[in-house]
């Protein structure tokens, strides 16, 4: 950031040097007017508006960044909430496999027995 600084800082210099050093009066033509003004005034005039144009722009540029970052955070917490969904309902389910395979081998170790006791 402050490198940017720095750097806009030096443009800004550069183009005030090369606007005073061209400052003879220059006629403007804009729509349907003609008016006579300092070359000095219309580079620094049009230096000015690029940098209120830049800097809209990159306004824009920002806040499109921000509402992206905003959704993919709270699309991360929906995620984060159904990964914590699935792992509780993984752990229920192997609670109650393990419960299943219990009962399975009582079943079985009674159907032993009793095999047994007829025997």
């Amino acid at each position: 950031m402050q490198i940017t600084f720095i750097l806009s800082m030096m443009f800004a210099v550069i183009i005030s040097v090369f606007a005073l050093a061209n400052s003879a009066p220059v006629t403007i033509s804009f729509i349907f007017t003609t008016f006579e003004l300092s070359q000095a005034v219309v580079i620094l005039v049009s230096a000015v508006i690029g940098a209120v144009v830049v800097f809209f722009l990159n306004l824009f540029s920002k806040a499109k960044s921000a509402m992206k970052t905003k959704g993919l955070t709270k699309q991360a917490k929906e995620m984060e909430s159904k990964f914590q969904t699935c792992q509780t309902q993984l752990q229920t389910c192997q609670t109650q496999l393990e419960l299943y395979k219990k009962n399975e081998l009582d079943l079985n170790e009674k159907k032993n027995e009793n095999s047994e006791t007829v025997k």
